[in-house]
């Protein structure tokens, strides 16, 4: 599978093709920094926000997230983000925005860490949040037959074949986990996996890298 970045349209500042080893066989890793306000020539559509809960596994609990959609009838890939630490999809309404006009169906889901609601100050605490991030991200896919009978204009209009997973900091580490990427603990030297291969695409915006608290 190739990626052409005109394609996308994602607003971009600087692009970079990688391939690693995933579930699937091998596919493109767009690496990229999105830049709200870039234009690339393409008219901008109108959209719509929506705010919605689905229910999340496994923890039987209520999945807040945002939905921006461009209006009309026409099929669109779909963008799913994992906000940063200490943040929440809120934040990312701008970027969001921004694909929306430029053709994509983009949720922001609001984590069990969202704006303070789980604490973030050690190791043993990520490995709780990210495999429960990554369970969010798996969730919505698995609601989007209630999402489009809670929101009736997404009827038959969300390009399931062509869903990305989006993440900021920490985020970009659910999007690369929700794609195939193993992740290691480095203290129980264990590899973390998530059982996903719905996502096909993956967006990075400034990954945490070798940051404290981060699994490797």
């Amino acid at each position: 599978m190739s990626l052409d970045p005109t394609d996308l349209r994602l607003g971009l500042i600087s692009v970079q093709f990688v391939r690693i080893g995933l579930h699937r066989s091998s596919i493109a890793v767009l690496i990229l920094l999105a830049f709200h306000g870039l234009q690339l020539g393409a008219s901008e559509l109108p959209f719509r926000i929506e705010s919605l809960s689905l229910e999340a596994r496994p923890e039987d609990r209520s999945l807040s997230l945002r939905v921006v959609y461009p209006l009309g009838d026409s099929r669109y890939p779909l963008i799913v983000l994992s906000h940063g630490t200490f943040s929440s999809g809120e934040m990312y309404l701008a970027i969001a925005k921004y694909w929306a006009a430029h053709g994509y169906i983009v949720m922001l889901p609001e984590h069990i860490d969202a704006n303070f609601g789980a604490p973030v100050s050690s190791l043993d605490d990520m490995r709780k949040i990210i495999p429960s991030r990554a369970d969010d991200m798996s969730s919505i896919i698995d609601a989007l037959p209630e999402l489009q009978r809670q929101i009736p204009a997404l009827k038959d209009r969300i390009d399931t074949a062509h869903i990305i997973a989006a993440g900021h900091s920490v985020g970009s580490y659910v999007a690369m986990l929700v794609n195939g990427l193993e992740l290691r603990d480095p203290e129980a030297d264990l590899l973390i996996r998530h059982a996903e291969d719905r996502y096909c695409a993956v967006v990075m915006i400034s990954d945490p890298g070798k940051m404290a608290m981060m699994l490797d």
